[in-house]
């Protein structure tokens, strides 16, 4: 009521400036445009006495105002007597300003309704799965609770022997009662399978602002879930205890879909430990089809064939058997749109092309300028490391690529790292072949530790300095995922990541960190 009173009151204001002095009607009315503007913060009601005050103003307006001017005369009609000047009579600028400002009012009444018309479509896109996160991620934080429940009631239990019985004839003694009660325990909604949270983009909407808005928040929200996720894998990987009854706790629960959706990630993905490197190269070779015919000397080839794909299939197997998940780069968050646009370049193909480039080692040592360096599963920590201290001011980003690079690249296999003599003093067909790649994964010498106690598993490389290298370029499309340190990072390449993204939560931790720690508390996602 307090609104409505307000308005009449701008009414009768009005009306009393047309009966008292209509000359200043319009003066009156951009006088209370002004004070609308900037006193009130509440965009409906701005609108609402915006158009109040100028529909008021089109109904008490001088009738000279409406007056047109005649579009054309008659030659042999006289003119008509000009009216002698009145004193009310309004400045003709009157009659151009007033069209211009209610055009002004029709705009932005327009802009706003097409605002509300976007935000509606953006809630209606994403309302399902911001309920289904919110749903799953609730579940997952109970079941989380519910572990770490179990853990203290197990110690309890280790206490006295008597704890264990005490506690179920508690338990039983509560369960009668809410029978006597009536009470039906837990409600239905609760009991029911819950879905998981689904990503694909809504038909494209007519207007593109609003279908990119969409797809922007829904890449979003696909971000938030994935920091989740790592976050909850690094939290169960360094507690191996609660890993298992949270395990526990979901298997017996009847969120079916969720822990489906969620084994494929929590579970480690590396081969049988009860397989060792000696039998994995057996089962490669067994494998391997048997030749019956000498094979054909090879044809020379053109640079153009040199420079294709070169498929290895004996590769293909012991990569395959060793559980190989990804190979390993890293750089400078700087790199990122000029590797997402022309992929990974070597120091001589990035020169070539003129794209400039920060590159970690611009002297290489290795004298392989024309090759790009990769690690298998985990980067070199202490190069990493190096670097890092070398340029404090630096960002930092690692990114993990399709491990089909080993057998559809031309790639050199570094036992050690590339710039020591051992592999300096080699060629590079001796690099690239076979057995050079099966070297990297062999026993540690008498004087260093043995594989066993380094605690690595089949896909680790024996020394944490191996190194792949790689001539010719590698697409953007094997990247599959990259993982920041800092949060503004991973924000302010959110449009050319394409959900590829992950935060590093923890700091110096990860792939940030020393593969020994990373062993130890299981492989980051």
């Amino acid at each position: 009521m307090a609104i409505l009173a307000y308005q009449l009151f701008i009414v009768f204001s009005l009306l009393v400036v047309r009966l008292v002095a209509p000359r200043h009607l319009l003066t009156a009315c951009l006088i209370w445009s002004g004070f609308t503007i900037f006193n009130l913060f509440f965009w409906p009601l701005i609108l609402v006495q915006l158009a109040v005050v100028w529909v008021t103003f089109s109904v008490l307006q001088p009738k000279e105002i409406e007056k047109p001017a005649p579009a054309t005369k008659k030659a042999d009609s006289p003119p008509p007597p000009r009216p002698a000047p009145a004193a009310t009579a309004s400045p003709p600028a009157i009659r151009a300003d007033a069209p211009s400002i209610l055009t002004s009012v029709h705009k932005a009444v327009t802009d706003f309704n097409r605002s509300i018309d976007r935000a509606s479509a953006l809630q209606q896109a994403s309302y399902r799965i911001e309920r289904v996160m919110h749903a799953e991620k609730l579940r997952i934080e109970t079941a989380l609770t519910m572990a770490r429940q179990n853990i203290q009631l197990e110690a309890f239990f280790a206490e006295a022997p008597g704890n264990r019985a005490s506690y179920e004839n508690t338990v039983a003694d509560i369960s009668r009662l809410r029978e006597k009660s009536g009470a039906k325990g837990e409600a239905v909604e609760s009991e029911r399978d819950p879905d998981v949270p689904d990503f694909s983009l809504p038909p494209r909407h007519a207007d593109s602002e609003t279908a990119d808005a969409i797809a922007h928040r829904i890449g979003q929200l696909q971000q938030q879930r994935e920091a989740f996720l790592v976050d909850l894998k690094l939290s169960l990987d360094r507690d191996g205890v609660l890993r298992e009854q949270f395990f526990r706790v979901m298997e017996a629960s009847t969120h079916r879909k969720i822990w489906a959706a969620l084994q494929q990630r929590l579970r480690p993905r590396v081969a049988p430990a009860s397989k060792t490197l000696a039998e994995i190269f057996k089962a490669v070779e067994a494998a391997r089809p048997k030749q019956t015919e000498p094979p054909a000397p090879p044809a020379r080839k053109t640079p153009q064939q040199a420079a294709e794909l070169i498929l290895r299939p004996g590769i293909h197997a012991l990569a395959a058997q060793l559980g190989i998940r990804h190979l390993v780069h890293f750089t400078r968050v700087k790199n990122l749109p000029s590797i997402m646009r022309h992929g990974l370049l070597s120091v001589e193909a990035a020169d070539r092309r003129g794209i400039q480039k920060l590159a970690n080692d611009p002297l290489r040592l290795d004298g392989h300028l024309d090759a790009v360096s990769l690690s298998i599963e985990f980067p070199n920590a202490l190069m990493f490391y190096k670097y890092r201290q070398l340029h404090p001011d630096d960002r930092w980003v690692v990114l993990l690529l399709k491990p089909e690079i080993l057998w559809n690249h031309n790639c050199a296999f570094c036992t050690h790292n590339a710039a020591d003599r051992r592999i300096r003093s080699r060629t590079w067909p001796e690099l690239s072949a076979e057995p050079s790649f099966r070297s990297m994964f062999k026993e540690a010498p008498a004087d260093s530790p043995p594989r066993s106690t380094q605690g690595l598993g089949p896909a680790d490389p024996t020394d944490a300095q191996a190194e792949i290298l790689v001539r010719g370029d590698i697409p953007p499309s094997m990247v599959v995922e990259m993982v920041f340190e800092h949060p503004d990072d991973m924000e302010a390449h959110s449009h050319i990541t394409a959900c590829r993204s992950t935060l590093m939560k923890t700091a110096g931790h990860g792939y940030f960190g020393t593969r020994r720690f990373v062993r130890q508390i299981g492989r980051a996602a």
